[in-house]
């Protein structure tokens, strides 16, 4: 015999162990000997060589506040820094920039991200046909000689149009690129007229407007080409100009100006601008003009009139294509040189509108007949003219200048009589700021509804106008006012597709701004339309947006569900839409964690989620499966069915038959039986009647046919022994015994290719021991029945714990034992009717002498294992772990004397 188990006292074992406690009089981290100063840590910090300051040590003493040991804190002393921040210095230089070089980045960083854009909105694959004329992007193209450039410059149109090239998008995009560094490389051959003819045959690229749907991201390269050639100009001059007249090294000023460049700089400086204006070509001039415009700097010429005659220039092309980008260009290097200068960006879009209007009116129609392009697409390429220039305007523009610069854009127009553009209203309207829309909603809703034409739908311009005031609403007295003019505008489309977009953007602002009456007659309105209208995916798409943003705003899924139209607008959904919208239901009614009551909510939902569960076939992934089981899984935890449990156990036998593919469901319905069963015994307080004990068996019945159905072994043992707690908790002990025989069973159901499952399994077989505990003995079984049946699965499946593992269970089961041979158990059941074994066999000597065997053959089974185990470290923490047990377990003097 390993010895006698020791006497435990488990309530005075707690009393002593436990720490005296006393209340705080303060703060138990203040020191009150030190006062102020303790709420603050002093430590040495070392200073970094070449960071710190020469006044200071290298080893200097830092303060740091902390709030543990302060008595308080107020908001003040977070918002200021620290002493010591003011005082550090640095010797670090800063190389200050000229605010030209600042505003060149800056318009430089713009652009990159809108070309990025450009480039995908325009680019595409397939063939492409340019005139023979550019065959400076064929493969075999070499530098043209002198005669040849003179040629080109005295008959600029020479057979331009006598054959075809067709090259792929991709091909001329390479051989652009490939001219770029032709250029580069030309220029730092020294060989600058070579470069500049080739700049100008690139140049050149963009008067061939034949494939029109290309010439935006021809436009992106083309310009990338000019910027290098625009930056080389400038360097060669800037280097000339930091050199004085005896070849030596000057600086010149941060922010220069003309008076501080050399004579021969200047010289240089014009006679590129000279070497620009001989060319023929009106496009390729203004380009390259445009691309040394910032040369200007070098020169006593204004910026402004030479920006103003190059508008003129543009003013002057007659396809409203190249006039488009040319404005763009013009507008990107007037940023960089002129970033406050508007006048003549306003001009600009003036001169341009006047053009789109004749070309809406239809006065270039053979042109686009001619080219196999629609208008509405032709008028899609220019679309950047006014999104860019725009853009530039509105850039750090004032605010008190935003209303001056809408008036120049639009007033003018109005006032001669002309409605604005849509493509103009729509883009402004996206570059106004939210505040000034809010201010002026129903001047800009009305210009809105002012401008009908082809350039932009209507309805775009009202979304825009939608999401600003959502950003930001109008005042209180204008909204309803700004909504009445809108609608009656979106009520008459006849295209479904602008009308369901301006309603989803106004349904937003209708939550936010309105009442729910607002709110009704919109959402009738949208059922009318969607009765009358054929239903597409682009449709279905708008409306499941309206539908998540009501979802969202009602917090009360109730109301929602009562909401009139919304059932209505419900049922038209169908395929991933409707389960989109149901999965997003059933998040919100999560999220607000709110019991379920409602009888029309319950059936809604549970239809809902039958739905979801119907949708999962064998193609559906892992991530679908787990977000509907989750679903599925909340919404049976808040299904409130209140005080009337028979309808909930009711509720939960219908779940299980609705969701049969849910491993999870059945977990779920089964843990629901549990808190049904313990809600009845709280109801009764533990002394049940025969209707509530037939009740509470019928929860434990439903369990036991439920828990067989789950895959996961460990899953079905866990539930198995939490089903035996509450049955021992409402005394039906017979139950209990089937419950534990059953999940002991299996886990004898486990394979060798189970052996992963151990860090569930330990966990779970210990849970099981401490349950043991407070389980009566069963006459006919023996007391320690489950204890040999849990030591005989280890014996049977030595594979199912190793190692350390499968010691801390044997430990377990040795405590367990160690717990049933004291007088008065730590723990008992919370029903008096349930009597444990330290009261079914109190004094019994046969009792405590099984127990005592027990105890030894588990104690050589434990040395056992700790002598199998090779690692010495692990065998270590096995024998530390013994040690433990033991010296808990027994009394110390049988060992003393073994």
């Amino acid at each position: 015999m390993a010895g006698q188990f020791r006497a435990r006292r488990y309530e005075l074992e707690g009393a002593a162990a436990s720490l005296d406690r006393h209340p705080a009089a303060a703060h138990p981290l203040l020191d009150h000997e030190c006062g102020a100063a303790a709420a603050s840590i002093h430590c040495a910090v070392l200073r970094v060589s070449g960071f710190q300051d020469e006044k200071e040590p290298l080893l200097a003493e830092v303060v740091f506040d902390d709030p543990l040991r302060s008595g308080g804190f107020a908001e003040k002393d977070l918002a200021s820094p620290p002493a010591m921040w003011h005082k550090s210095k640095t010797s670090r230089r800063v190389v200050s920039k000229s605010v030209m070089d600042e505003q060149v980045e800056n318009a430089a960083a713009d652009w990159d991200a809108y070309k990025l854009t450009l480039s995908q909105r325009f680019g595409s694959s397939g063939t492409m046909t340019m005139s023979s004329a550019f065959d400076v992007l064929a493969k075999d193209h070499k530098a043209a000689g002198t005669s040849t450039h003179l040629q080109q410059l005295e008959d600029p149109e020479r057979k331009a149009f006598e054959d075809v090239k067709i090259l792929t998008q991709q091909e001329c995009v390479t051989r652009l690129k490939d001219l770029n560094e032709e250029i580069a490389e030309a220029w730092r051959s020294e060989e600058r007229v070579s470069a500049l003819r080739l700049t100008i045959k690139v140049a050149r690229l963009l008067m061939d407007t034949s494939v029109a749907h290309f010439y935006p991201v021809l436009f992106v390269l083309v310009t990338d080409v000019l910027d290098n050639v625009g930056d080389l100009v400038w360097m060669r001059i800037k280097k000339k100009a930091e050199t004085d007249e005896n070849g030596n090294a000057i600086e010149l000023p941060v922010d220069f100006s003309s008076s501080d460049i050399s004579q021969e700089a200047k010289d240089t400086c014009n006679n590129w601008f000279l070497k620009i204006g001989s060319i023929k070509e009106l496009l390729p001039r203004i380009y390259l003009e445009i691309a040394i415009l910032r040369c200007l700097q070098f020169l006593e010429r204004d910026p402004i009139s030479t920006i103003q005659r190059l508008s003129s220039m543009v003013r002057g092309l007659g396809s409203p294509l190249t006039s488009a980008y040319a404005y763009i260009y013009l507008s990107r290097k007037g940023l960089a040189l002129l970033p406050m200068e508007r006048g003549y960006l306003v001009s600009g879009i003036h001169d341009f509108t006047m053009l789109l209007y004749r070309l809406i009116a239809g006065e270039f129609n053979q042109n686009l007949l001619e080219l196999h392009i629609q208008k509405q697409t032709y008028v899609r390429l220019v679309e950047p003219m006014f999104e860019w220039v725009l853009h530039c305007i509105f850039k750090l523009l004032k605010q008190e200048e935003t209303q001056e610069v809408v008036v120049a854009l639009c007033g003018k127009r109005e006032k001669d009589g002309m409605k604005p553009l849509s493509i103009l209203v729509h883009y402004l309207l996206k570059q106004l700021p939210a505040t000034f829309v809010a201010n002026h909603a129903i001047e800009i809703s009305r210009l809105v509804k002012s401008s009908t034409d082809i350039s932009m739908p209507q309805s775009a311009s009202f979304v825009t106008l939608g999401r600003k005031m959502c950003d930001c609403p109008p005042p209180r007295e204008f909204r309803l006012q700004v909504l009445s003019d809108v609608w009656k505008a979106t009520t008459k489309y006849t295209s479904l597709i602008d009308y369901v977009a301006v309603a989803n953007a106004f349904v937003e602002y209708i939550l936010q701004c309105c009442s729910e009456t607002e709110l009704i007659v919109v959402l009738r309105d949208l059922k009318q339309h969607l009765s009358d209208g054929e239903i597409d995916h682009e449709v279905m798409e708008f409306l499941e947006f309206i539908a998540l943003k009501l979802i969202d705003h009602y917090a009360d899924f109730k109301h929602l569900l009562g909401l009139e139209t919304f059932m209505d607008i419900l049922d038209m959904f169908h395929g991933d839409f409707r389960l989109n919208v149901y999965k997003c239901i059933l998040n919100s009614v999560s999220r607000n964690n709110m019991p379920v009551l409602d009888p029309v909510c319950k059936n809604f939902l549970f239809e809902s989620t039958k739905v979801l569960h119907d949708s999962l076939d064998s193609f559906s992934s892992d991530d679908d499966r787990r977000q509907i089981a989750r679903l599925v899984v909340r919404f049976i935890q808040l299904a409130d069915y209140g005080k009337n449990l028979e309808t909930q156990l009711d509720f939960l036998v219908e779940c299980r038959a609705a969701f049969p593919r849910m491993d999870a469901v059945r977990e779920e319905v089964v843990r629901a039986s549990h808190g049904i069963a313990m809600s009845t015994f709280k109801l009764w307080k533990g002394c049940h009647s025969e209707a509530s004990m037939d009740f509470v068996k019928s929860c434990i019945a439903f369990n036991e046919i439920t828990i067989p159905s789950i895959t996961d072994v460990t899953v079905r043992v866990q539930l198995y022994i939490t089903t035996g707690e509450v049955a021992l908790m409402n005394g039906l002990l017979s139950y209990v015994l089937n419950l534990l025989k059953s999940g002991i069973l299996c886990l004898q159901e486990l394979r060798s290719e189970d052996s992963n499952n151990e860090d569930e399994l330990r966990p779970l077989l210990l849970k099981l021991c401490s349950f043991l505990v407070v389980v009566p003995g069963d006459p006919e079984l023996g007391v320690l029945y489950f204890p040999r049946g849990l030591v005989n699965l280890l014996d049977a499946k030595p594979w199912l714990l190793k190692g350390r593992k499968r010691l801390q269970v044997l430990l377990g089961i040795l405590s367990t034992v160690s717990t049933l041979s004291q007088d008065d158990l730590p723990y008992h059941v919370a029903n008096e009717q349930v009597d444990s074994n330290d009261t079914l066999y109190f004094g019994e000597s046969g009792y405590q002498e099984e127990l005592q065997s027990f105890g030894a053959m588990v104690l050589e089974k434990i040395v056992a294992v700790v002598k199998q185990e090779k690692n010495a470290l692990q065998r270590g923490y096995m024998l530390l772990d013994t040690c433990n047990t033991l010296l808990m377990a027994f009394e110390l003097a049988a060992f003393v004397e073994r």
